[in-house]
């Protein structure tokens, strides 16, 4: 049994040692936006997880800017700003997969969803 167990603790370390590291959060995230509004944004994760960024509304054909945090465990909060107002985006980064999505709410303008991928 001590031996099986002793087995089992080298394969475990070896395996630790060999695996591909994990999917960081950091770098360029796109996505599309739908909803109240429509339209496309881009976010950089900077290696203390600041997001920053900007949008662009296919309904309003506006700009905007895109500044916000994001945790280790990959919960992201973010605010759009520009001539339209502000907007208030949640969500989470799936480690994994490197896949993002979550709600928006913007006062005057409506909510929605986004969906993006890291690239």
């Amino acid at each position: 049994m001590n031996r099986l167990l002793n087995q089992a603790r080298d394969y475990a370390n070896k395996e630790l040692r060999t695996s591909a590291p994990a999917f960081t959060l950091n770098g360029d995230y796109y996505g599309t936006y739908s909803g109240s509004d429509n339209g496309t944004f881009y976010v950089h994760l900077d290696n203390a997880g600041h997001a920053s960024g900007s949008g662009q509304s296919g309904s309003f054909g506006i700009s905007f800017i895109i500044t916000g945090e994001a945790t280790s465990d990959g919960l992201i909060q973010m605010s759009g700003s520009g001539i339209a107002g502000n907007a208030r985006f949640k969500g989470q980064l799936d480690i994994k997969t490197g896949k993002l999505s979550g709600t928006w709410l913007a006062a005057g303008i409506g909510s929605g969803s986004f969906a993006g991928q890291h690239e």
